[in-house]
């Protein structure tokens, strides 16, 4: 009797565990493949996308050439970003599906507080659906394809936390913020002009692969020799040099910061039609009392500092770790005694 009751609950588990399988295999199976197709495999021909949230920002990302994006059709694209979104875009991978019972609060959430991506492919609308926020364990965003209801918890292998920040639809984000991207065959000059140092002024022209003159502004003569191979490394820098951010200070405040806290010009003139891309670099006042771990007081920004560009109206900010790569004095190149 025993025996018989012992097979009877063990063919009962056996069963019991068989329908489970059966159950969860089927819960997944039955969610139809189009619902949960996020990925674009192929990302060559996409040519424009659209990224829009629940408080009216909206970019719109439209390719004019190969490796030539537009923002908004108004401003060149970052090349960084407009790269990391199509790896997403290409590597989204599905981690699950949202349990039934979270997906009605899910979808609620989405509805409020999620981006609306747009694809499309020569032109015509290819995929569309919309990133919420992360999931509680900050390695998933919630998705979710257009006319679906059934939102998934999806992931890009090797990256650590949400993909929801890839599609940030904000127009000053994806804004192009290269200054210098120049080698140095495509430049005719470039000069670096310091306003209360004029000693350290210079000009380098540029008139060869290995030919070039240094002219020391300050002292009004080419200097005689120099390091020809310090020059060319120097700039190789210009390959590339952007600024680190946008940033709204009034004019007032402006006029005083150039007044009393110009730090530099730096000039390039290319050598396809002549066109000049001006940079200048202003400290950045803190407000008072600012002090160090010791107590002294700190009068200026140490990382960053105020900046103009020519090419655009918006003042920026920028790096001393950038700009003390090219900001050098003349000196800089003069012949290293031998030892």
């Amino acid at each position: 009797m025993k025996r018989k009751n012992l097979i009877l609950i063990a063919t009962f588990v056996l069963s019991l565990a068989g329908a489970l399988v059966v159950y969860f295999s089927n819960s997944e199976g039955t969610v139809k493949p189009e619902l949960k197709n996020f990925a674009v495999e192929d990302t060559s021909d996409i040519d424009k996308i659209f990224l829009a949230d629940k408080s009216n920002h909206q970019v719109l990302l439209t390719k004019e050439a190969p490796g030539k994006w537009m923002v908004n059709g108004k401003y060149y694209a970052r090349k960084d970003m407009l790269d990391n979104l199509m790896d997403v875009i290409r590597r989204v991978t599905v981690r699950s599906i949202v349990a039934k019972a979270a997906q009605e609060n899910i979808i609620k959430r989405m509805a409020t507080g999620s981006i609306k991506v747009e694809i499309y492919k020569s032109g015509n609308l290819h995929k569309v659906y919309y990133v919420g926020s992360g999931t509680m364990d900050n390695i998933g965003s919630f998705m979710l394809l257009e006319n679906s209801s059934a939102p998934f918890i999806c992931f890009l292998p090797g990256h650590k936390g949400t993909i929801t920040n890839f599609f940030m639809p904000l127009e000053s984000e994806w804004r192009n913020r290269l200054i210098f991207n120049h080698s140095f065959k495509e430049m005719e000059s470039v000069s670096v002009a310091y306003p209360y140092n004029p000693e350290n002024n210079f000009t380098i022209e540029i008139l060869g692969n290995n030919d070039f003159r240094i002219k020391a502004d300050g002292l009004g003569r080419y200097l005689p020799t120099f390091d020809t191979s310090l020059v060319k490394s120097y700039l190789l820098e210009y390959k590339n040099i952007a600024f680190e951010d946008f940033t709204t200070v009034s004019p007032e405040k402006m006029d005083s910061v150039r007044a009393k806290h110009h730090l530099f010009t730096i000039s390039v003139k290319e050598k396809n039609g002549g066109k000049i891309k001006s940079v200048k670099g202003y400290r950045l006042p803190l407000p008072p009392n600012v002090t160090d771990d010791f107590g002294k007081p700190i009068l200026f920004d140490e990382d960053r500092m105020y900046g103009e560009f020519n090419d655009i109206e918006e003042f920026i900010i920028l790096q001393y770790y950038t700009f003390d790569r090219i900001a050098v004095p003349v000196s800089f190149f003069y012949p290293k005694p031998k030892r």
